[in-house]
């Protein structure tokens, strides 16, 4: 997550937050903190201080770090963030950048053997019965809602409008001089390789509420 006295922005995983967080480091107005995990506290993307914690922070997470760093709460801040994404290029996403991690460092699922010999098979209609979600067991909802609803200063921006949105936002609360980076950028893909008449049911259930919120159409066979 990123956040200065009047952004909040919520990285939720595989929705293009690197992306986002490296824009809004080099155009908030200062000083702007970027939450990242240990090891990863040297990556500089531009004025920001880098500070330790959950880089996925749900909500209620990421206020209450803002609040013991900054005395910052949800009333302090002018807007609240998040991106979502199709729920089917999200899962495929999902599914590929755990297969990376494996390539990458082959040790790296060994507490979660199940998720790991899903991945090593290469099997996607496993992996999405198995029900995995990028940080265990935390549905989406939970990144943008407190007590299961979602504050009013809560903006969820849609994927496909994350450049343009983010770039207003880039002018409104800082120098807006920056391009907006596409980093960690994937090829395109069919979903209908994928996504099998027995498999959509489970992802719509999955991601219900992202379905909805986005106006995302679902696959029919």
């Amino acid at each position: 997550m990123v956040f200065n006295n009047d952004i909040l922005f919520i990285h939720i995983g595989k929705t293009g937050g690197t992306s986002a967080a490296k824009y809004l480091c080099s155009t908030l107005n200062g000083p702007v903190y970027n939450v990242v995990p240990k090891g990863a506290q040297e990556i500089q993307y531009g004025h920001e201080t880098n500070l330790i914690g959950q880089r996925h922070a749900i909500l209620e997470e990421a206020l209450a770090f803002t609040k013991k760093h900054s005395n910052l709460g949800l009333k302090d801040f002018k807007k609240v963030i998040a991106v979502i994404r199709n729920p089917y290029n999200l899962e495929i996403s999902l599914f590929n950048y755990y297969k990376r991690l494996i390539e990458n460092n082959p040790t790296i699922l060994d507490g979660a053997p199940k998720r790991k010999e899903i991945i090593l098979q290469d099997d996607f209609a496993a992996f999405v019965k198995g029900k995995f979600y990028h940080r265990n067991g935390i549905h989406i909802k939970k990144y943008v809602s407190l007590d299961g609803k979602i504050p009013k200063k809560v903006e969820v921006i849609k994927f496909e409008e994350m450049t343009d949105r983010f770039i207003e936002l880039g002018s409104q609360f800082g120098n807006g001089n920056a391009d907006f980076p596409h980093l960690n950028k994937t090829k395109p893909v069919d979903v209908t390789n994928f996504v099998t008449k027995e498999l959509e049911p489970i992802l719509y259930r999955k991601y219900r509420w992202v379905f909805e919120y986005g106006n995302y159409s679902r696959l029919h066979f």
